[in-house]
């Protein structure tokens, strides 16, 4: 099966390696890979189908991660074709993933309207922090103000999707009630990259929140030797390795980058 979500880390992947090599392959994979899309996976409705055949829901997801490779592509190549792409991905955002409330909605239907039941209610506080480092990433690559959006979607996630300790809880609803008490790790690197970014627009050199963050992975998370860290914390506190996706290993690394890059005062993670 191919997925909107897969191609979206391909195209990523792409763009790192095109930064290091400047191979002229590895760009033609990442055009390759966007037609691909274009002519397997458009939908008449706006973005992406969740795979080349269709199936519900669809989700939110695959196109902030495609946003994200958008937004990486455009910074290597200057192609206004990915700029392009990166606000089409923005303008669902704007009019449909964005709840009254200002929670992030997860699932929809295949019109983009939410998912039936209580689907369309799922709200995941370590995607809001994801959205916030990306609008961010946003502003800077295109030359615009940072959206409003970035800010709201921080706040909700903030207000109403935090434990006791601070960290970002697995799941609530739109309307801020707790679902799943349990604290990923990816989410909690996605709750740091926010914060380094806030920090940054807000011209410091220093943040409290940031040093509580990166003090509660080193004691909490992340491990010094194999398997070098636990997945995520239960409800009670309890550090859990039941699953351990090779995925929260892009979070560890894009968010180490972030903190690396902030500190020494760089511009792009690339």
């Amino acid at each position: 099966t191919r997925q909107s979500y897969d191609q979206a880390f391909g195209m990523l992947a792409c763009a790192w390696a095109y930064a290091i090599d400047h191979d002229s392959n590895t760009l033609e994979y990442a055009y390759r890979t966007l037609r691909f899309l274009d002519d397997n996976m458009a939908s008449p409705h706006g973005g992406y189908t969740e795979a080349a055949h269709p199936q519900l829901p669809r989700r939110q997801n695959p196109h902030m991660h495609l946003l994200e490779a958008f937004l990486a592509l455009y910074e290597v190549t200057g192609d206004g074709l990915f700029r392009s792409r990166a606000a089409m991905i923005l303008s669902l955002l704007e009019r449909h993933f964005v709840a009254s409330t200002g929670a992030l909605r997860e699932c929809f239907d295949d019109t983009w309207r939410p998912a039936d039941g209580s689907d369309g209610e799922i709200v995941e506080p370590g995607h809001h922090y994801e959205w916030v480092w990306l609008l961010h990433e946003y502003a800077r690559l295109i030359g615009e103000p940072i959206h409003p959006l970035a800010s709201q979607l921080f706040d909700f996630a903030t207000r109403h999707g935090l434990d006791a300790r601070g960290r970002p809880v697995e799941q609530i609803d739109t309307h801020g009630a707790q679902r799943q008490g349990a604290v990923k790790l990816w989410a909690v690197t996605e709750q740091l990259k926010a914060h380094v970014v806030r920090a940054e627009a807000s011209a410091l050199d220093f943040d409290p929140a940031i040093v509580s963050i990166v003090c509660d992975l080193n004691e909490h998370f992340l491990l010094r030797e194999p398997p070098l860290w636990f997945e995520e914390l239960e409800a009670d506190g309890a550090p859990s390795r039941r699953r351990m996706p090779t995925s929260t290993l892009y979070h560890i690394a894009l968010a180490g980058t972030e903190l690396l890059r902030w500190k020494s005062g760089a511009r792009s993670p690339l």
